[in-house]
């Protein structure tokens, strides 16, 4: 099956198209093991395939954070950086923070990060471990298998 979601036989071939972004937010100094960490649990509640993620996204306030960094270089995903006045233009319903709005100057960042890359639906709404805010949206693609 192709799927972005774990499930089937132990012995079937499981095709995960790379279609999801994974939205990231997180304390200033969060390790890259504590990212880590908190993907491998987000992903595990939410039942989707870690290989699904092409690409992450989050606030320019980021470009410098080690520890985020060194987790996407891991796993070979470019980051997507946008600004706060970028994130609160995007319409639709998110998770809101009084304290990341005073903070960074909009009231979301994982899941307003992971909709405007994807330019598609959330799948995984914000879920907080350790410090880190992980959200994922699946961007529009269709299956062709013709040749």
């Amino acid at each position: 099956a192709v799927d972005l979601y774990r499930g089937g036989e132990a012995e079937a071939l499981c095709l995960v198209p790379r279609v999801a972004v994974l939205g990231i937010g997180c304390r200033r100094d969060t390790p890259q093991e504590t990212v880590e960490q908190a993907f491998r649990a987000f992903c595990e509640e939410l039942g989707v395939w870690e290989q699904a993620v092409c690409e992450a996204a989050t606030i320019d306030w980021k470009m410098q954070e080690p520890g985020l960094l060194a987790f996407c270089r891991a796993h070979g995903w470019p980051v997507r950086f946008f600004s706060a006045e970028a994130l609160e233009r995007l319409e639709g319903e998110f998770t809101g923070s009084p304290f990341v709005k005073r903070t960074v100057g909009v009231d979301n960042v994982c899941e307003r990060s992971a909709a405007l890359a994807s330019g598609g639906a959330l799948i995984g709404k914000k879920y907080v471990f350790g410090g880190v805010t992980l959200a994922m949206a699946q961007k529009p693609y269709e299956m062709d298998w013709t040749w």
